[in-house]
Order: C-alpha cells, then sequence, then structure tokens
C-alpha cells in the first residue's frame, strides 16, 4: 500500500471517530487531491499552497486553497 492511500486511509479513520480532517497534499503530483475525486482543484489557477506559505503578502488567501469533500476538507498544492 502506497503513502497517499494510507494517507487517506488514515484521515477517513478519524473522520469515522468524529474528528474534523484537513486533509493537506503536498504532493506535487496531486495524487490524494486526485484520488479524492477533487481533480479540478489541483489543475486552478495559483495561489498555491507555496505561494502562499512563501509570500507573507498573500496569507490571507489561504482560505482560498480548501476545497469542501463530503467527509473531509482538503488544501491542495498547485501543479506550478
Amino acid at each position: 500500500m502506497g503513502k497517499t492511500a494510507i494517507a487517506i486511509n488514515a484521515a477517513g479513520a478519524l473522520i469515522a471517530r468524529g474528528r474534523d480532517v484537513l486533509f493537506v497534499d503536498l504532493d506535487p503530483q496531486g495524487n490524494a487531491t486526485e484520488n479524492l475525486g477533487l481533480r479540478e482543484a489541483y489543475d486552478s489557477e495559483p495561489p498555491s499552497l507555496f505561494d502562499i506559505l512563501s509570500d507573507s503578502e498573500q496569507r490571507d488567501r489561504i482560505g482560498e486553497l480548501v476545497r469542501e469533500h463530503e467527509e473531509m476538507s482538503v488544501t491542495r498544492r498547485s501543479s506550478t
């Protein structure tokens, strides 16, 4: 079993126990984001998480990265 599958399953187990989950996909390939059915989020325009973390003037835009999912919220890393 791969790291992505383990991370998704661990998030699912936490959700099943009543926890709120924010899944942050930092993989440049965006496999977790895609496997959660959010491919369009991976392909969306900047800002990326890198942009926001490296430019203090963009930090207030962090909410733009969070995508709602039926089970958890997902923050994606841009493909750029």
